[in-house]
């Protein structure tokens, strides 16, 4: 029995501990000054008797350094070790434990230390002594016969059917073991493993458990982690990763391996056991789940968690705050004075576009002129019929000659804003009705070509600039909205208004599916029972879309029934009927009495049919062509409240990317985004003659483009992200946000009901194919006039049906050279590549690529070539619209795709989830450089995993069931040959390799005029190592050791030379001091480069160094 003080024993006991437990495991330490005293409880003896003779002077006493740091241990406190489990039969006492001092010692940044561990010694896990009495009670609480032996821990180990609990810290032990669980406790979370170092002092990537724990760890012995309750964010992580890590070396050794997990407030197992009681305990171990369940349900809530963030970051960009308001029918508001940029958030059909023609007759008395700014030419031309503007390209001459007049009001597309000279937009009344649209429109829309991107996005800014004043009209106005155009001119002044008028709404059906009565699940993107009231019920019905070819179905079965209607698509948008029906919806529907309204997003914005009593119904089918604004814009143009909407929405987006992150958060995407570019210059440069100065130009010329466009198309692509996954969740919020009342339908199918759903379904699918055929017959017995020529025509609404097909037929066999030479040309193929594999043609792409990686280099290195020669001519470029096909070529090559495909012995094999090859390609995906650039992870099934590489080169698994050899179905997988063999897929391969085989790579000079290089003024992003953190301006200073220092690349050498040896001898002191010293004469980039010849290991330990000083200067 040790000797123990009162207030050690009263807290040992508050923890529920019991008395013999303490008794055995844990003594008072005072520091003795008599000289009669044994000294065996001098806290200096236990803390410090591992200590080795290198810690020593030649006496054996303890070095005054030392002796210096634990000087607070001479007020006493409690020691507590346990069983040394690697001494013989389990018997010795061990000389590791802890030491907990009365008054505990900080460290420099102000941490208490509450717990001491033996210095220079290995860490040790607490197994505590044991009594007969407790441990005959264990014995029977797990059947097992205590027999001939002495030592408990030695039965313990030998019995592997008595499982044990792993926990953090000797009290939480102590309660555990008085409740007769066996229990081992470790000093931390992670301390129950180890990796060691290897010959460079670099931690190794071997893993493996402390000696003490792995004599437990026998097979098929359980294990329970019962780790702390933590809340903490960044401490839940680092437990959670604890649990992963030791629990997966755990299972390696044979062990089943079990977690426990509590939702009460208390932190610890003993607080928690004193709190509510053993039974609570009891229940939560029988109720312990398995380490994989654990890991699927931290998952879960890994996900949900995301999802929330996600969520509320999509709340926040929608957003709007407005300085004044009003709540009326009909938008009213004085008119904006000059120099102001006024944003209006007002809902569909309150009159916004009255008010501005009445604001635009006054401002035209006072001779002011007017621009209007847009995203469709059809659209602006309704506006120009309201307002009396004139449309630059539409009114023949006099629309161009109009510019110059500064009374004038003209509108135009943004894609034409390069006809304006910045002079024409001086005094102008600047208006941007849609802006939401408008923006999204010029940051992303194919319509504007890369290569003039950023002059129209300059001339745009010119515009809010010189313009007299700004008026932004959108019924669904944002924050982002308002900052965009804030920063692109900060001296005006901002005004920002809303309407909050909801008046009366016309009630929402809102389908999600159909129950199956059966099963009772949910087809979820079941949209017949809309089909079948539209074609069977609906007498007078308006339809909205985001499918062209599905509203041509729909117009074809309404004919057949011998209905007439209108049609408003991209099809048929220019046929004079059409443009008749936009300029005045009301009076073309009084005139000609269509029997159905079908339009698409072609008539999106500025459309606008507030006849009422006319229209029965109102539907709406969106498949995830379009965002969620999009699709309200769309649901809203219908305006008689009278008039139901019955609206079907994807569940999801369509999903266009072939790779690339799609993070939902602004700042994730951003990071993402720069660690792609990063990695794929480097990648790509990296073989090149004095590379690190070409890489270290080009990402410092990409940086200086990172604008307010860049921050502005992150926070759209960020929207569109989390859209992608929750399609119909965000348009149903932006419906309720817009005051709707939504009744969600979800029908059980009768069994006459699914008849009737099958048969439409039927008829519809039928009509669709037929329409997908016919236009593939249109373009494929279109002329050869722009073959050849197609870069130089654009495909546009504007363009007539005949006109179309001959620019679609150009583009595809300009892009595929001899395919129409082909016996396999003809509408089918057309068809395939067009409508049932509309990804293939980029996809096979890349599949070429993979097999051709020097091509790929070569064509990075003229992308990034141009880009450096672009920008140093002065010309701005679009970092969001780079792509970094290169790094995906290389990131597939290195993890083993391109053998699956091309390589027999990979080919022709049979797989499954642990399949070694899958499992390798899993394993090796979720390094993190893999994860950005391909913009995907694996999951818990890694087949699915390669699944998904596979299909970012068109190449499928077929899966089929077999039988295990006990009776068990299962899945296996194999390359799809024959998917691999498609006549088609072979064509396009060819023409694809013709294409390359006819182009000439010139050597490309990479010589750059130092003045042509704007000036480094920003952060560099990301390099492969890490971020540089050297950012600091440039100094003048001096070297410690040598008398100067000029920059040069010997001098660059030497001062690596100097990193590498600080960081070998760990001297972080003297790293501070050089570094301060040779930031007086070399700037930024000198120092990176002189980071970057380091070792990886180095230039880490470095970047980690300069990290702590810039934080302790903040």
């Amino acid at each position: 029995m040790t000797k123990i003080d009162s207030q050690h024993y009263s807290e040992w006991r508050d923890s529920g501990v019991d008395p013999s437990i303490i008794r055995d495991n844990v003594r008072s330490c005072h520091l003795s000054l008599s000289p009669y005293d044994d000294g065996q409880d001098d806290p200096y003896e236990y803390l410090f008797s591992e200590l080795p003779n290198s810690e020593r002077r030649n006496d054996g006493r303890i070095r005054d350094g030392w002796l210096k740091k634990y000087r607070h241990i001479e007020h006493g406190g409690w020691w507590c070790s346990g069983i040394d489990l690697l001494s013989p039969n389990c018997q010795e006492i061990s000389h590791w434990g802890c030491f907990k001092p009365n008054k505990p010692r900080r460290t420099p940044d102000g941490k208490l230390i509450k717990y001491e561990h033996p210095p220079k010694s290995p860490t040790g896990l607490f197994a505590l002594q044991v009594r007969r009495g407790l441990w005959e009670e264990i014995a029977a609480k797990f059947n097992v016969e205590i027999g001939e032996y002495t030592s408990f821990w030695q039965w313990i180990v030998d019995h592997r059917t008595i499982p044990i609990l792993i926990t953090e810290g000797a009290k939480k032990a102590g309660i555990l073991l008085t409740h007769k669980y066996v229990v081992i406790a470790l000093p931390g979370i992670w301390n129950g493993i180890r990796r060691p170092n290897n010959e460079y002092g670099e931690k190794t990537a071997e893993l493996y458990l402390i000696p003490e724990l792995a004599i437990l760890a026998t097979p098929t012995r359980e294990f329970i982690i019962v780790f702390d309750h933590d809340t903490k964010p960044k401490t839940l992580e680092s437990v959670n990763a604890a649990i992963r890590t030791t629990g997966s070396l755990l299972l390696e050794a044979g062990c089943k391996v079990s977690v426990i997990g509590w939702n009460y407030p208390e932190k610890g197992v003993d607080d928690l056991i004193v709190a509510h009681g053993i039974e609570v305990f009891d229940r939560l171990y029988e109720n312990r789940c398995s380490l994989a369940q654990w890991e699927e349900n931290q998952d879960n809530v890994k996900r949900e968690a995301f999802k929330v963030q996600a969520r509320n970051q999509w709340n926040y960009l929608k957003k709007y705050s407005s300085s004044g308001s009003i709540d009326k029918k009909y938008f009213e508001w004085d008119c904006p004075p000059s120099g102001t940029i006024t944003f209006i958030k007002s809902p569909l059909g309150t009159g916004k576009t009255t008010w501005l023609c009445k604001i635009m007759a006054q401002l035209a008395a006072s001779h002011y002129g007017g621009i209007s700014l847009g995203y469709r030419n059809t659209l602006l031309l309704q506006w120009c019929a309201k307002s009396g503007f004139y449309h630059i390209h539409e009114h023949n001459v006099l629309g161009l000659r109009l510019i110059w007049d500064e009374e004038s009001s003209i509108a135009s597309c943004v894609d034409s804003l390069l006809h304006f000279e910045p002079d024409n937009f001086i005094g102008k009344i600047l208006i941007i009705d849609e802006v939401v649209s408008v923006i999204k429109h010029l940051l992303f829309s194919p319509t504007i070509p890369v290569n003039k991107l950023m002059q129209i996005l300059e001339r745009f800014a010119k515009a809010v600039q010189l313009a007299d004043r700004v008026i932004c009209l959108d019924g669904l106005m944002a924050d982002w909205v308002v900052d965009y155009l804030k920063s692109l001119c900060p001296q005006k002044q901002i005004l920002t208004i809303e309407n909050t008028y909801l008046g009366d709404k016309a009630p929402i059906y809102y389908l999600q599916g159909t129950i199956n009565p059966k099963t009772l699940k949910t087809k979820k993107n079941d949209k017949r029972l809309f089909y079948l009231q539209l074609l069977q019920s609906s007498h007078i019905p308006a339809v909205a879309s985001d499918s062209q070819v599905f509203l041509e179905a729909l117009d074809e079965l309404f004919i057949s029934q011998g209905r007439v209607g209108i049609r408003v698509d991209s099809k048929t948008v220019s046929e004079d009927h059409v443009k008749e029906f936009l300029a005045d919806p009301t009076l073309y529907i009084l005139k000609y009495k269509p029997e159905y309204l079908l339009y698409s997003p072609s008539a999106e914005s500025g459309l606008d049919v507030p006849i009422t009593d006319y229209f029965s119904e109102h539907f709406g089918f969106f498949f995830g062509c379009i965002d969620a604004d999009s699709i309200i814009q769309m649901s809203g143009r219908i305006r008689d409240v009278k008039v139901a909407k019955y609206l079907w929405v994807s569940e999801r987006a369509i999903n266009t990317d072939l790779e690339g992150t799609r993070s939902p958060i602004v700042a994730t995407l951003e990071w993402a985004k720069n660690q792609c570019l990063t990695q794929d210059i480097h990648s790509t440069l990296n073989g090149l003659p004095d590379s690190a100065q070409i890489i270290s130009n080009l990402t410092n010329l990409i940086e200086t483009c990172k604008d307010t466009h860049w921050k502005t198309a992150l926070a759209i692509e960020a929207m569109w992200n989390h859209e992608r996954g929750y399609l119909r969740e965000c348009v149903y919020k932006l419906l309720t946000r817009c005051g709707h009342q939504v009744e969600i339908v979800v029908p059980v199918l009768s069994e006459t009901l699914k008849y009737k759903l099958s048969s439409v379904g039927e008829q519809v699918s039928e009509q669709v194919e037929a329409v997908k055929t016919q236009n593939s017959r249109d373009i494929f017995n279109a002329s050869d006039e722009y073959v050849g020529k197609s870069h130089l025509v654009k495909l546009s609404f504007e363009n007539k049906w005949e006109q179309r097909t001959k620019i679609m037929k150009a583009k595809i066999i300009d892009k595929l050279p001899g395919v129409n030479e082909s016996e396999q040309w003809s509408f089918e193929f057309i068809k395939y590549v067009t409508y049932e594999q509309p990804q293939l043609l980029g996809q096979l792409e890349l599949f070429w690529l993979l097999h051709n990686p020097d091509i790929a280099v070569q064509l990075s290195e003229l992308k990034y070539h141009q880009l450096l020669t672009k920008r140093c001519n002065g010309e701005a470029i679009a970092p969001w619209k780079l792509r970094q096909q290169y790094s995906i070529v290389k990131a597939l090559r290195e993890l083993g795709i391109v053998n699956l495909v091309s390589h027999p012995a990979f080919m022709y094999q049979v797989y499954h989830s642990s399949h070694p090859v899958i499992k390798a390609i899993a394993a090796k995906g979720k390094q993190k450089k893999y994860r950005q650039v391909l913009g995907r992870s694996p999951g818990k099934d890694p087949i699915k995993y390669v699944a998904s590489l596979l299909r970012l080169i068109g190449v499928e698994f077929k899966a089929h069931q077999v039988r295990g050899e006990e009776g068990q179905r299962y899945r296996v997988y194999a390359i799809d040959r024959e998917l691999l063999n498609n006549p088609y897929r072979q064509l396009i391969l060819e023409c694809i390799n013709k294409r390359y085989s006819h182009r000439n790579f010139e050597p490309l000079n990479w010589e750059i005029s130092p003045s042509a290089i704007p000036s480094d003024n920003t952060p560099q992003i990301e390099s492969e190592q890490g971020l540089d953190p050297v950012t600091d301006p440039p100094h003048k200073c001096i070297n410690n050791e040598r008398e100067s220092v000029t920059g040069s690349k010997e001098e660059i050498k030497l001062i690596a030379s100097d990193f590498e040896l600080l960081v070998k001898d760990n001297d972080f002191i003297t790293f501070k001091q050089i570094l301060k010293a040779y930031k007086t004469v070399l700037n930024r980039t000198q120092l990176n480069q002189a980071v970057r010849l380091l070792s990886s290991h180095a230039a880490q330990i470095i970047r980690g160094w300069v990290l702590r000083i810039n934080q302790s200067q903040t």
